[in-house]
Formats: C-alpha cells, sequence, structure tokens
C-alpha cells in the first residue's frame, strides 16, 4: 500500500486551493482536527488544517504520523518577513528553524528591571541551536528549491524559520533576530512539525510564502496563501513523479 503524503496549512487560507484540486476528496475528523484524504495525480495524499500554533501543529501531526502513516510532509504557508531583504511574495524553504519562544532568561533581581537583550534563545534538548534535530530533509529542501525557476512572484530563497506562538510587530526586534540568528522569517508551526517529523523519522520541508514585512511597512496579504499553495503543488507533483 502507498504511504500517503502529508500537506499541512494551520488556516483555511493555507489549504483551500489544495481542497479544490485534491480528487476523491473525503473528510475525517480525528480528536479535533480535520483531514481530508484524496488523491494527486493518482497518488494518495492527505491534507491537514493544523489550526495556528505550536501545540496545535504539534498535535495535528502527531495524529497523522500515527494514523496516516505518511512518506513525506510538506507544511506551508504564510509567514511575516525579517530583514530588510525578504520582501512579500518571496518563498522561504526552511532549512532548519529557531523557537523564537524558547529562552533562558539571565538573573536579574526584584528592582533591577528587565533586559530583552538577555533572553537568550536556546533550544532544550541540547545546547547547539544549530543541532541537527532543526533540520528539513536535504533531498525534499531540494526539490523545493528547484521550482524556483518557474515562480515570478518574487525571490526563492532557503534559509532559517524563526517559529513560535509570537506575531512581532517591533522592527528592531524583527532587525535583532535577523541580525543575530540569521532568520528570514517568522511563522508558528514549523518548530513543532519539524520536531515530531525528526521522531517520527519523516522527510520533513517546510515552504514559506511572505505575506508582511512590517521592517518594510509591507501589510498582510492574506491572498499570497494561494501563490503558496500552487508553488507546493508543482512542487509535490514533482515528487509524485521521483517516488511512483
Amino acid at each position: 500500500m502507498e504511504r500517503p503524503i502529508l500537506i499541512q496549512g494551520a488556516e483555511e487560507t493555507e489549504i483551500n486551493y489544495f481542497k479544490s484540486i485534491i480528487s476523491d476528496i473525503e473528510e475525517k475528523r480525528i480528536g479535533n482536527h480535520l483531514f481530508w484524504t484524496g488523491k494527486l495525480d493518482n497518488y494518495p495524499v492527505v491534507l491537514s488544517k493544523t489550526n495556528v500554533g505550536l501545540i496545535s501543529s504539534a498535535k495535528a501531526t502527531t495524529i497523522a504520523a500515527i494514523n496516516f502513516n505518511p512518506i513525506a510532509i510538506f507544511n506551508q504557508g504564510t509567514a511575516g518577513g525579517h530583514g530588510k531583504k525578504v520582501k512579500r511574495g518571496d518563498i522561504v524553504i526552511g532549512r532548519d528553524y529557531i523557537n523564537l519562544t524558547s529562552f533562558r532568561i539571565d538573573k536579574r533581581d526584584e528592582g533591577e528591571g528587565t533586559n530583552i537583550d538577555g533572553w537568550r534563545i536556546r533550544a532544550f534538548y541540547t545546547d547547539d541551536i544549530h543541532h541537527e534535530y532543526n533540520k528539513a530533509d536535504e533531498k525534499l529542501m531540494e526539490l523545493a528549491f528547484s521550482e524556483k525557476k518557474n515562480y515570478n512572484c518574487g525571490e526563492v530563497r532557503i534559509g532559517r524559520i524563526g517559529s513560535g506562538d509570537i506575531w512581532n510587530r517591533e522592527a528592531d526586534r524583527i532587525l535583532h533576530l535577523n541580525s543575530k540568528y540569521g532568520t528570514l522569517c517568522e511563522e508558528m508551526e514549523t518548530a513543532s512539525v519539524y520536531s515530531v517529523a525528526k521522531d517520527f523519522d519523516i522527510p520533513v520541508v517546510g515552504i514559506r510564502i511572505i505575506s508582511n514585512n512590517e521592517v518594510l511597512k509591507q501589510e498582510y496579504k492574506k491572498e499570497l496563501a494561494t501563490d503558496c499553495q500552487k508553488y507546493v503543488e508543482n512542487v509535490v507533483r514533482k515528487y509524485i513523479k521521483e517516488i511512483k
């Protein structure tokens, strides 16, 4: 029996295009999470609405891993740009991630106030934030990047995704994360998805479209979620040709 491809999106706007192109689609509810099974190019796929946030996406990915045993995971959707070079409409392929809400904070006594420069991002399962646990599958990442030549709505980049239950709107904070940790964007699911995929030994890649950039004063544009799905569709179709 062929193992399905798992395609994830957190919100309805991030999965509605896929729902329109998957054939023989059937809705399944497991717990509080929705999945749709069907076929793309006559190959089985599972579409997952993970819901927003690290906890929700961890649950959805774990449920999918146990119930569907996917051959690969394509996590996709929108993200906010970091720095001045990543613009709305650009695609970021997540080579790795850092958890933007995982901090070790320096000790300060009462009355000494707070110092955000002392809030150091740390992965608590290891002392090294660049541990291989954080990485995407190399082959899926290369396959995703190969679609660059067919994309004309912006740049396509491979780099680090900042992930966490946070929506940064302070330009200086965003520039600090970009400069210190090399983040190209931020969203709220990749950290959980990559972590669960690693535990279940499932190849994974995250593909994000920049929907806004606070530093460049580019407001959120939800319609770009469809452009991301179309990009990922082409990547998935290439992947299906390789594994058939």
